[in-house]
């Protein structure tokens, strides 16, 4: 009878393998990440609130000529996209459950200027999407930073 055997005997691993168990804990609370990465967020996303640009960085759609008149008389001649009262923007926060970061607002009235549709009575007013939730290509890039900076400092360095 013939057969093959083959035996590896694997040495100086220690090293990979104690990396290894770093990684390992640092994936057991990423909550470390999860706050520099809320932070980064909120950070951006109101940067692009206060620029009027949508996280492709696209212009939001201008106001109607007649709601600018209408607006400008009601703050000083202030036109500023959906500012009028700062009650929108100042909403908008991160929070950690368990492994999962949400960044997001609770104001009722968000999602019909997040995707745009018809509202008012009757919905015959049409509001244009104006999207000031989600991630930019820098954004994506950022993040991937940021893992890569936790993980280095998981394993030391």
């Amino acid at each position: 009878m013939s057969g093959l055997t083959l035996t590896i005997q694997a040495e100086g691993f220690d090293r990979v393998f104690r990396g290894l168990r770093l990684l390992e804990q640092a994936g057991q609370d990423p909550s470390p990440f999860l706050q520099d990465a809320g932070e980064y967020m909120l950070r951006s996303t109101l940067h692009r609130w206060r620029a009027e640009i949508d996280p492709k960085g696209q212009p939001w759609a201008a106001l109607s000529p007649a709601y600018a008149l209408g607006k400008g008389s009601k703050k000083g001649g202030v036109n500023k996209i959906l500012q009028l009262r700062g009650r929108l923007i100042k909403s908008v926060h991160w929070g950690i459950h368990g492994k999962t970061l949400f960044l997001g607002t609770n104001v009722v009235y968000s999602r019909i200027h997040q995707e745009g549709g018809k509202a008012g009575r009757g919905l015959k007013v049409l509001i244009p999407a104006r999207p000031f939730l989600g991630f930019s290509d820098e954004n994506k890039r950022r993040l991937v930073h940021l893992v890569n900076e936790h993980l280095r400092a998981a394993l030391g360095g």
